[in-house]
């Protein structure tokens, strides 16, 4: 497909509160394990060896962080880098949620 880039949210929901269980997370009102939960849009690209990278892009309105994973093959990780430098300095930087 001639794709350079991926780009995805890193996690499928927002960083979880601490006060939250550990063990598992809501996500759609149903509780999921917490690991798989939140690896699920970055192992991918682990596992098979890609070159990744995860910005925080922001937080949601209870302070949570939220992020960009973004995905390339090996070859290209000084493009990857560069856009990643480039949506660093467009997003800015994200405050600390506490």
């Amino acid at each position: 497909n001639q794709v350079d880039f991926i780009i995805i949210p890193t996690t499928v929901r927002p960083a979880k509160p601490v006060a939250e269980p550990e063990d598992t997370v809501d996500v759609n009102g149903k509780q999921e394990p917490t690991f798989p939960t939140y690896v699920k849009n970055t192992s991918p690209g682990s596992n098979v060896g890609i070159a990744g990278i995860s910005l925080p892009i922001g937080l949601t309105k209870d302070g949570l962080p939220v992020g960009i994973e973004i995905d390339v093959l090996s070859v290209n990780d000084e493009k990857l880098l560069s856009l990643a430098v480039a949506l660093e300095a467009l997003f800015g930087p994200v405050p600390a949620p506490f």
